[in-house]
């Protein structure tokens, strides 16, 4: 298991969760797309984790948060590893925590330069 010692933060972002709604209250799955697009435009083709948001009253947390992550390796003759995540929460990003839970072997894919 990679510790998450070993990753970097290369790029973060996170906006409030519902801002720019005109009218009523969009799905959390909406949402979740909306986060993925979001990735996809500020950070290209990317893998992306999507944690689970905890769901009160059929609302997301304030807060959508968005860490464009890299490590080592996975695989030999690679020049590292990447793994962008998305997440919500009503404070400020808990980035720290969020890496301490991930399965980064599972979940990020090898690049080269």
């Amino acid at each position: 298991m990679i510790s998450p010692h070993l990753l970097r933060i290369d790029a973060s972002y996170s906006y409030r969760t519902y801002l720019g709604c005109l009218e009523g209250i969009p799905s959390v799955q909406h949402c979740i797309e909306m986060a993925k697009q979001e990735v996809k435009k500020l950070w290209g083709d990317r893998p992306i984790l999507v944690l689970d948001p905890t769901v009160k009253n059929k609302l997301l947390p304030r807060w959508t948060h968005l860490v464009w992550a890299s490590g080592p390796e996975l695989t030999e003759n690679m020049d590292g590893s990447q793994l962008v995540i998305c997440w919500w929460s009503e404070l400020v990003p808990d980035t720290d925590r969020v890496l301490n839970i991930i399965d980064w072997e599972k979940h990020a894919k090898d690049f080269q330069i």
